[in-house]
């Protein structure tokens, strides 16, 4: 399967203006995002999981303490503790900054493979991170944004077999 044209013939370096002012821009709307009351939840949690190992029940709660928990993000809190124990407050700020910043990389990068122009490369990534900064926080669906972003590269990416 043949390759798909550039829409334009624009320099490499308007390319790069694109791509560096979208990143600074997608990293600021990740970076100011820790309002959120369930990240100490998760940051607790992650802890108590290098200490005692996944719960099975309740270990936080006043009402349901013993009742049966389903910890399903216990990778992204211990992830998202040795972060915090690492490099503290500051760190999950600039964490979250960066899988913004990696995610709008990842939708900007697709476009220009795919042919389009850096402007709106950098259009469409800038509208998916708008998009998903109402939720971009510290958290850990923060990874499942980043693992779409990839599962969609990946996917798209990908020439149909068999046909020409």
């Amino acid at each position: 399967m043949p390759k798909p044209q550039q829409v334009t013939s624009e320099p490499k370096v308007i390319r790069v203006l694109f791509l560096i002012f979208l990143l600074v821009l997608s990293f600021v709307i990740g970076f100011f995002k820790l309002s959120s009351h369930d990240t100490f939840w998760h940051l607790k949690t992650g802890e108590y999981i290098l200490s005692h190992g996944i719960p099975q029940t309740d270990p936080f709660s006043f009402t349901a303490a013993g009742k049966h928990w389903v910890t399903h993000e216990w990778l992204a809190e211990v992830l998202l503790y040795l972060i915090y124990k690492v490099a503290g407050i500051a760190g999950l700020i600039a964490f979250n900054g960066a899988i913004s910043a990696l995610i709008a990389f990842l939708v900007y990068r697709f476009g220009a493979k795919k042919g389009a122009s850096a402007a709106v490369s950098a259009s469409v990534a800038m509208l998916a991170v708008a998009a998903m900064s109402y939720m971009m926080y510290a958290r850990p669906h923060a990874f499942t944004f980043l693992f779409l972003a990839l599962l969609c590269m990946i996917l798209f990416d990908q020439s149909p077999r068999g046909r020409t």
